[in-house]
């Protein structure tokens, strides 16, 4: 019964990232009444979530400050 226990234990652990769910968020450029906004105001993830961040409008850009980006962080 043990053995049954541990073998059936270990396959849930390899099998736990399979379980993560998916959250897409749009990037827009106006909802309503809100311009530069995210489709989704709240998201709850959890460990082994992934979120996509899809830009839907064009105009949505990602700048550093000077000095922003650590040493040893790859430039985008």
């Amino acid at each position: 019964m043990k053995n049954i226990v541990l073998k059936f234990t270990f396959i849930l652990m390899i099998c736990s990232p399979a379980f993560g769910a998916d959250e897409n968020i749009d990037m827009l450029n106006r909802l309503g009444k809100e311009i530069n906004v995210y489709s989704k105001k709240i998201v709850n993830v959890d460990v082994g979530d992934t979120v996509n961040w899809k830009s839907v409008n064009p105009g949505h850009n990602v700048e550093f400050i000077k000095g922003g980006i650590p040493e040893g962080v790859e430039k985008i």
